[in-house]
């Protein structure tokens, strides 16, 4: 039969449980933990915006770089044209220049190669060379006397008689030196000399040359 009994069960005091916690304390303790989240996550939102701002400075910065680099290689590029238009410049002037000199040796070279050609003509084509020259002065054939020097009748009337000029008759005129002719007919008087005609084919080749 069983027996109904009370048995008392000491505590030690160090097992003493204490006070329990109560309800808006754990209320703080959960609303501290959203807080730190929070401002965890605030922390957070906050370093990543000032990476993205970073980035963005950086990027700015890259950006300009660049501007300045390029503007600074057009400049440079710029001032290499100047020099490079500047040094082709002073070339084309060097060049003209060269070319002037050239010029004008070949120009004396020439004359003087004509000249001593000219004076190397022997005096019957001389003759032959000055009849020929009053006779382009002549429009129509008229009749006339041509006077020479002394020494030159022979070889003036030859001509006459080679270029069929027999409306021309050779006469003699103290007053004339060789290689001088005084042609009159009735369209006039005409002159002409080797040493004016060996003049005027020198000055016409430098001319030509300029």
């Amino acid at each position: 039969m069983f027996v109904r009994r009370q048995i008392k069960m000491p505590v030690p005091e160090q097992a003493v449980i204490g006070p329990l916690l109560k309800a808006d304390l754990l209320q703080a303790c959960f609303a501290s933990d959203d807080i730190l989240n929070d401002a965890r996550q605030r922390a957070a939102d906050i370093i990543e915006e000032a990476h993205q701002q970073a980035e963005q400075i950086v990027r700015e910065a890259v950006i300009q770089a660049e501007s300045i680099s390029e503007g600074a290689k057009q400049d440079a590029e710029q001032q290499v044209w100047n020099e490079a238009n500047g040094l082709i410049s002073g070339l084309q002037q060097a060049e003209e220049q060269l070319w002037a000199g050239v010029e004008e040796s070949a120009s004396q070279v020439l004359n003087s190669v004509l000249a001593s050609v000219l004076n190397d003509v022997g005096h019957q084509d001389r003759i032959r060379l000055l009849v020929q020259k009053l006779v382009a002065t002549q429009r129509q054939s008229h009749k006339g006397i041509l006077y020479c020097a002394s020494g030159d009748q022979n070889l003036v009337a030859d001509v006459l008689e080679e270029q069929h000029l027999s409306f021309w008759q050779a006469e003699v005129d103290n007053g004339l030196n060789a290689g001088e002719l005084r042609l009159e007919t009735d369209m006039g008087l005409f002159r002409c000399s080797w040493e004016v005609l060996r003049q005027a084919l020198v000055s016409c080749d430098g001319a030509s040359d300029n």
